[in-house]
């Protein structure tokens, strides 16, 4: 960053976790299971030239440090965040409020699915609530778990077009090794080689341990490892998901398909997101009275995405693309998802550390454990997704970002 004068301030951490885990248990089960995982993090700050703090972040991930880019390659991208951070500085703020349809592509796209499917309590999580005699106790607790899936088993969760499997065992997509890839699962489960979550929009099952709850009777090993800085412990969590979309387009096509969907709503332009912080950016989330508003003030289900880093307005006649920022993204349920109008054809894998929240209040604690783990490592389930890298979400809300902040 040396040669950006802007950026006012930055961090490069690296983490390496290496472990043996021992399990056994009164059928005469016995494990020992090997945990590895390599990440690198890199976060950058600046403001904008009214004031309001500005942050990125690059994150990889590797089963082994040998899994991770070469420095070149990572070099070349801390350039490219560099420079998109210098134009975000002058870019205007966002004072619309705007509804219709929204192009997720990249990372933002993977962030989608990773939120929305599987965040604990509101995705495709099987979690059993603990029974209170307190009815306060019972309200409270339901609040910040959230709505399970599991109430609407059998029945359509998302668009026809979309299927979701788990794939545990599936160690290597194209050229990617997949960190999330396991044998057996941290109660010594030996997961099948697939699940089928969701067929054709239909929810099939869940992901889930030894508890049972009233839908979800046995375990299909997805009892996983968290990884944090204080040790290891275990969660219900997935390992490799991979979704795929019926009749798939070229990200031209893709972007496209948006452009007359805002046309036929009337609107003046359409929206693309690019990129959103994520639990384990190290970007300090705490102090943030938009995050902590939206998630708060929002109910579990619609629960909103993490905050927006790259939002493009994008012109109706020749397609060209304008940053905005000081914008959040309004509500997004599991369920908005039967309104997606496309998916690029294009394929990629996300490997990340999903760290199991559900919205509400329970998303008001993951910011102030996302801005620990910040501080003391990354923490969560190492997990791989396998997806396409475009979605068009129809009927969502961009607005101005609520209380933005200035130094």
């Amino acid at each position: 960053f040396t040669g950006y004068k802007d950026i006012q301030s930055s961090s490069v951490s690296v983490y390496v976790y290496n472990a043996s885990v021992y399990f056994t248990n009164s059928e005469g089960t016995e494990t020992r299971v090997p945990v590895s995982l390599a990440a690198v993090r890199i976060n950058a700050m600046a403001q904008a030239e009214d004031g309001e703090p500005l942050n990125d972040h690059l994150l990889y991930y590797g089963v082994t440090p040998d899994d991770l880019p070469a420095i070149e390659k990572i070099s070349a991208e801390v350039k490219d965040m560099a420079e998109s951070m210098n134009k975000l500085r002058s870019a205007p703020v966002f004072e619309d409020n705007y509804s219709g349809p929204i192009l997720f592509e990249g990372q933002a796209a993977m962030e989608v699915y990773a939120q929305k499917f599987l965040a604990g309590g509101t995705g495709l999580i099987s979690t059993r609530k603990p029974v209170y005699s307190d009815t306060r106790a019972a309200m409270g607790l339901s609040q910040m778990m959230g709505e399970s899936l599991d109430e609407k088993m059998d029945k359509k969760v998302v668009s026809e077009n979309m299927t979701v499997k788990a794939r545990p065992k599936l160690k290597k997509f194209g050229q990617t090794n997949l960190i999330g890839s396991y044998e057996i699962d941290a109660e010594g489960v030996l997961p099948p080689d697939e699940v089928m979550l969701v067929e054709k929009g239909i929810l099939k099952t869940m992901l889930s341990d030894r508890v049972p709850t009233k839908k979800v009777g046995e375990s299909n090993g997805h009892s996983r490892f968290v990884i944090s800085g204080q040790g290891i412990q275990s969660s219900v969590g997935p390992g490799v998901i991979e979704i795929d979309y019926k009749n798939p387009v070229k990200s031209s096509e893709l972007k496209k398909q948006l452009i007359e969907a805002a046309k036929e709503e009337g609107l003046d332009y359409a929206i693309i997101v690019k990129k959103i912080t994520t639990t384990n950016s190290g970007i300090d989330q705490k102090f943030d009275p938009a995050a902590i508003a939206s998630l708060v003030t929002s109910s579990d289900k619609n629960a909103p995405l993490t905050k927006p880093i790259y939002v493009y307005k994008v012109n109706l006649k020749d397609g060209s693309e304008t940053l905005i920022r000081s914008s959040q993204i309004g509500g997004l349920s599991v369920n908005a998802l039967k309104k997606t109008l496309g998916a690029s054809s294009v394929k990629a894998v996300y490997n990340t550390m999903l760290t199991q929240s559900s919205g509400g209040m329970g998303g008001f604690f993951t910011i102030i454990l996302g801005s620990v783990s910040g501080l003391m490592g990354m923490s969560g389930i190492p997990a791989s997704i396998i997806a396409p890298d475009g979605i068009i979400i129809n009927e969502l809300e961009l607005k101005k970002q609520i209380g933005r902040a200035h130094v």
